[in-house]
């Protein structure tokens, strides 16, 4: 079977960046001074690294030690001595114009066997702020100062190397001390930051892990440049790899691109809830536990997290539609019937809609007028014997419906609700058909004979369901009342 690796284009540039990186590491051992930038060059002579010197001859110039040029030649010279000078020593220094690291420098020395020749010895000194000094652990090769004879020199027989512990300074000089009877010269003076091959390798990936943002800074998009910076560090040796002085800028960018991809994770986690969701059309009651729990999760991130949730408006949407259905509406509803009991205490209350019983009853919602005096009830219960749902029982402080045959009931609204999650609206008075008024015998009970009385006595019918006549309808609704009184 055929397989083939596709990479992604905007791998390609950070692979090669690891390719030539690793290729800087593993060649290093090529790496020596003559690759590293002169610190003294200033072949133009203005501006800085400016040379000054303590006495120079006229016939030479201080500037020619840094001209980049090696001319062991009478004619033209170019070179700096101080021939001619009646100090006991002389020196040559470099103003550098900004605080420069350095640890070698380089003498080519000039020697014409008479009036100039190769110095007694000299003396690297470099300014600490208010002092010269000289650095320590300086290994000068050769010990003695040597060069050969100007008439047959070249930079390799002249060169005179001293290297010592690096110092950081914007001022560095040579102090020379002449022979008896003859002077000092100099063809060429160059200054490095020699740097070994361990310090190389580090230096390279230090300025990869330079170029990376801070750790505040850090987004998904260096991830690569990130990756590229820890692949190659952990190419170094472990000696190089002790060199590498801003790891913690690496390791604080690896610890941001770990939140925000941990970040990116969470709100997923989220989104995929809220995508779960239906669309707030569709929305029913039946989801709001689902709904409920994305926003317990949403509100669980972090602001960070929050703000990489794209889909929020789906999850808003949904709860608006919740509140939408759990918010009752208001619909008229009829009172079938309202009966109260022998002991005046009660009333049975049948209503035209199917009712939620698990709304709580508001008692104080339910007012009679009986002889012109209002009482509210104390009490309101679901029937729960009614299979229909549809009955309320109320039940008084005191007998006020005892002996009363003209009693009337209203309901202000929200007294009760639906099991379609409606509310009523007020219900206007309404007469209750009280015990005392189905009592046509007086005999203290209800039973068929006071129906059959009822029947054949216009001015006792009762017209309980409020439609306008005394029919069959009321007749069977009074009978249910007394075959629930008989239970």
């Amino acid at each position: 079977m055929n397989m083939s690796i596709v990479l992604k284009k905007s791998m390609i540039p950070v692979l090669l960046m690891i390719v030539m990186l690793l290729t800087l590491l593993t060649n290093s051992n090529s790496a020596h001074a003559d690759n590293e930038p002169n610190l003294a060059l200033n072949p133009s002579g203005a501006g800085y690294p400016e040379l000054t010197a303590s006495n120079t001859c006229g016939c030479d110039s201080v500037w020619s030690v840094v001209n980049g040029i090696f001319s062991y030649n009478e004619s033209p010279r170019d070179r700096w001595t101080n021939y001619g000078s009646p100090n006991p020593t002389d020196w040559v220094a470099i103003n550098f114009g900004s605080a420069k690291s350095f640890n070698q420098v380089k003498l080519y020395v000039f020697n014409d066997g008479g009036g100039v020749q190769t110095p007694a010895s000299y003396l690297i000194q470099y300014w600490n702020g208010s002092d010269w000094i000289g650095p320590t652990n300086q290994l000068k090769t050769p010990e003695l100062p040597e060069a050969s004879l100007s008439s047959k020199a070249t930079p390799a027989t002249t060169l005179n190397t001293v290297d010592f512990d690096t110092v950081t300074s914007d001022k560095l000089r040579v102090v020379f001390t002449s022979r008896s009877f003859s002077y000092s010269g100099l063809v060429e003076l160059e200054v490095f930051l020699h740097q070994t091959e361990d310090q190389i390798a580090a230096a390279a990936v230090m300025t990869l892990i330079g170029q990376l943002p801070v750790q505040a800074s850090v987004t998904l998009t260096d991830k690569p440049a990130i990756t590229a910076a820890r692949a190659v560090y952990n190419n170094l040796t472990f000696a190089q790899r002790t060199l590498v002085t801003n790891l913690s800028k690496l390791t604080a960018a690896e610890a941001a691109i770990a939140a925000l991809e941990a970040d990116q994770i969470a709100a997923a986690t989220v989104m995929t809830l809220i995508g779960q969701l239906p669309v707030q059309a569709s929305v029913a009651l039946t989801d709001k536990p689902a709904i409920t729990a994305a926003r317990t999760a949403y509100n669980n991130l972090t602001l960070s997290q929050k703000s990489l949730v794209t889909n929020l408006s789906k999850l808003t949407a949904a709860e608006a539609a919740i509140v939408t259905l759990e918010t009752p509406k208001m619909k008229d509803i009829n009172i079938l019937s309202a009966f109260g009991d022998e002991s005046g205490h009660r009333i049975t209350i049948k209503l035209s809609s199917v009712l939620d019983v698990t709304y709580g009853v508001q008692p104080a919602k339910f007012q009679i007028l009986a002889s012109g005096v209002q009482s509210t009830a104390t009490n309101a219960v679901y029937d729960l014997t009614d299979s229909s749902h549809q009955t309320i029982k109320l039940t008084f402080a005191s007998p006020v419906l005892l002996n009363e045959t003209s009693v009337s009931i209203s309901i202000q609204s929200g007294a009760f609700k639906t099991s379609s999650n409606e509310l009523n609206n007020a219900i206007q008075s309404r007469p209750v058909i009280t015990f005392k008024k189905l009592d046509l015998l007086n005999d203290n009970r209800i039973g068929v004979d006071d129906i059959v009385l009822m029947i054949s006595n216009a001015a006792s019918q009762i017209d309980v369901n409020q439609d306008g006549v005394f029919n069959r309808e009321d007749i069977i609704i009074i009978l249910s009342q007394i075959s629930m009184r008989l239970r």
